[in-house]
């Protein structure tokens, strides 16, 4: 068992199958830990088809503040960061308190933690490595390039445009400094991530316009990078085995945002399960599913 507390399956762009669990509902709020990932990642791919951003290979760091800028000798573009290749100098360590991953997920301003970051001689990497702070500095682009938070840009261009059915919620650092995590923690009733997964599947279209830049789909399920038995490209994860082209968007503890274009289908997970446990043969069940309501 794998402790879920929601399970929705949509094909053909409605909901087939919806199931709640251990007290929850359909009007329950879902954690999404690192499914906020894909979220940014789709607000960037909005901002550029907005012409806030002109590219992925722009430099970051005409967005960021000077103090913050000045910290990476080299450009560090849209795309590092998308596909965690920016020499972000915040390692995935979660198991001291001390680290500067601690910090980031504790501190009460994060403005001052990305300002005293410690200087970057090579701002990109030959190779993929996860790090969530890469996404911390996706949010801060964001918010330079629209000239605004990213909780009002993102109900705007995304949230009221796929038809979401309830406001949602995005957890910042603190109350005087209100700047979202935008590495994790949004929070919304588990159909309106469905709703979501199907504008990405659908490739942004909404009344008739395209709404993210031509190819994005296509940009997604083409890994830039893999590591073990996953590739990773612009915030979602896809199997090593791509006789599906087909990925997901995955959180810690077992929280999924799964798109399979080749069967026209979304499934949408919420777990209180392990810290990351199960996640490849998660998304090959997904997969089987996808069929079972394509056939």
């Amino acid at each position: 068992m794998t402790k879920t507390n929601a399970f929705l399956v949509a094909h053909g762009g409605r909901i087939v199958y919806e199931r709640y669990y251990n007290g929850y509902s359909r009007n329950s709020y879902f954690p999404s830990y690192s499914v906020a990932k894909a979220i940014t990642s789709t607000a960037t791919a909005l901002a550029i088809k907005d012409g806030f951003i002109k590219s992925t290979n722009a430099d970051a760091r005409q967005y960021w503040p000077s103090t913050l800028a000045a910290k990476f000798r080299q450009p560090v573009t849209i795309s590092d960061l998308l596909n965690m290749r920016a020499a972000i100098p915040v390692q995935e360590q979660y198991d001291s308190v001390f680290s500067l991953l601690a910090q980031m997920y504790v501190t009460t301003d994060l403005k001052r933690f990305m300002q005293q970051l410690p200087p970057v001689h090579f701002s990109s990497m030959p190779h993929f490595e996860y790090r969530s702070a890469t996404y911390l500095l996706l949010g801060e682009t964001l918010r330079g390039a629209v000239n605004d938070n990213l909780a009002p840009y993102i109900s705007t261009a995304l949230w009221k445009p796929i038809g979401a059915e309830s406001n949602a919620s995005w957890s910042v650092d603190s109350s005087d400094s209100r700047i979202e995590k935008s590495f994790c923690c949004i929070n919304a009733k588990a159909r309106d991530f469905v709703r979501f997964g199907l504008f990405v599947l659908e490739d942004g279209k909404y009344k008739g316009s395209n709404l993210l830049p031509a190819g994005w789909q296509q940009k997604i399920q083409k890994p830039t990078a893999f590591k073990g038995e996953f590739g990773y490209s612009h915030g979602w994860w896809m199997l090593k085995d791509r006789s599906d082209p087909d990925f997901s968007a995955i959180g810690i503890h077992g929280q999924y945002v799964y798109i399979n274009p080749k069967t026209n289908t979304v499934i949408v997970k919420f777990s209180d399960y392990g810290a990351e446990q199960d996640e490849a043969l998660t998304l090959r069940a997904f997969r089987k599913i996808s069929h079972l309501f394509a056939e």
